[in-house]
C-alpha cells in the first residue's frame, strides 16, 4: 500500500512568515511531519531550513543569532520600521524618504544591494541541491518577463530560495536560466497548488498575509493607497481561490506585524505556536478523515 503522504504549504509574508516556526513546533511535539514542503517566499527559507534537517528549535534560534549580525543591519529592516512614533521631523524624514525611494524605482531594480541578500540566504542555507535535502521540497516563483509562475525542485537550493523571496522592487530580481523570477507570492502566496500537482495525499497549508480589511474612502488619500489597495484585492481574491488546493489552511493571528519587522520574531512565533495549539485536534480529526477516503486509492495504487 501506499503510504499517506503529507505536505506543508508554508505561505509569504516576510516576517509575518516568522509564525511557520510555531506551527512547525506545535506539528513536531504532536508527531505530525512532513513528506513533503512547498514555500513560498518567507516560507520558502523556513521550509527550506527544515528540509535540510533544522528542527524548530534550531531555526528559531538561527534566526534569533541573525537579528545581532551585519549582514541583518546591511539590509535596512530597522530603517523601514522606524520608531513607530510619527513627530513633526519624522514626518519630513518620511516625505524626503518617499521623494528618494520614488527617484530610485527609476533607476534601480530593487532598493536592497544584491550581495547582502546573497549573503542572508548564505547564512540560513548550506551551499547544497535540492537533491541534498532531507525532505522534498519545492518553492515557487514568478517569471516576471513570461508571466507565469515557476515551481522550482531541483538545481542550486540557495538562488531557489532567493528567487522565492524576491520582492519586486525591494529584493532584486534573479536570472533562472532565461527566466527573471520574483517572488513568488505575486502569484502564489500559499504554494499549496505546487503540492497538489506532486499528489500529496493531504495539503496542509499556512497563510501569514496580513487580511483585507474594509477602509474609510478618505483614507485613500494618493495615487498610490489606491494603486497598492487594488493590488490588495486582486492578491486577497487570488489567494481564496488558490486556497482550494488545501485540505486544511491555518491562519495564525499575526495581527499587526509588518513583513519588514524581523525583529518581532518573538511575537510572530508565538502566533504560530499558539493557532497550530488551538487547531492540532481539528486537523487530527481532518487527517484521519482524509486516510480514511484515500484508504482504497492507495491500497491499489
Amino acid at each position: 500500500m501506499r503510504k499517506f503522504s503529507i505536505g506543508f504549504a508554508l505561505g509569504g509574508g516576510g516576517a509575518r512568515g516568522l509564525a511557520h516556526i510555531g506551527v512547525l513546533r506545535v506539528l513536531e511535539r504532536n508527531g505530525i511531519f512532513p513528506d513533503s514542503i512547498a514555500g513560498t517566499s518567507m516560507g520558502a527559507l523556513i521550509g527550506a531550513m527544515y528540509s535540510c534537517g533544522m528542527p524548530s528549535d534550531a531555526i528559531e534560534k538561527r534566526c534569533e543569532d541573525f537579528l545581532h549580525t551585519d549582514i541583518f543591519r546591511s539590509l535596512g529592516f530597522d530603517e523601514l520600521a522606524g520608531d513607530g512614533q510619527k513627530t513633526f521631523f519624522r514626518g519630513i524624514a518620511d516625505k524626503i524618504k518617499r521623494k528618494l525611494m520614488s527617484h530610485l524605482s527609476g533607476v534601480k531594480m530593487a532598493f536592497m544591494d544584491k550581495k547582502a541578500v546573497e549573503a542572508m540566504v548564505a547564512y540560513f542555507l548550506p551551499d547544497i541541491g535540492f537533491s541534498g535535502l532531507k525532505i522534498p521540497f519545492s518553492c515557487v516563483a514568478v517569471d516576471i518577463c513570461g508571466g507565469r509562475e515557476t515551481v522550482i525542485d531541483n538545481g542550486p537550493l540557495r538562488s531557489a530560495v532567493m528567487s522565492s523571496m524576491a520582492i519586486p522592487g525591494m529584493l532584486p530580481p534573479v536570472e533562472h536560466g532565461e527566466k527573471v523570477l520574483v517572488d513568488g507570492g505575486v502569484i502564489q502566496m500559499i504554494p499549496a497548488k505546487a503540492l497538489r500537482c506532486g499528489c500529496c495525499d493531504f495539503v496542509l497549508g499556512v497563510d501569514v498575509s496580513p487580511k483585507l480589511i474594509a477602509v474609510p474612502a478618505g483614507k485613500l488619500g494618493t495615487a498610490l493607497e489606491i494603486v497598492q489597495r487594488s493590488n490588495d484585492i486582486t492578491s486577497d481574491m487570488l489567494r481564496e481561490v488558490l486556497s482550494a488546493y488545501a485540505d486544511y489552511i491555518l491562519t495564525p493571528s499575526i495581527g499587526d506585524i509588518k513583513w519588514y519587522e524581523m525583529s518581532r520574531l518573538k511575537d510572530a512565533v508565538r502566533a504560530g505556536e499558539d493557532e497550530m495549539s488551538e487547531k492540532i485536534q481539528e486537523l487530527k480529526k481532518r487527517l484521519a478523515e482524509k486516510k480514511r477516503k484515500t484508504f482504497l486509492a492507495r491500497l491499489f495504487s
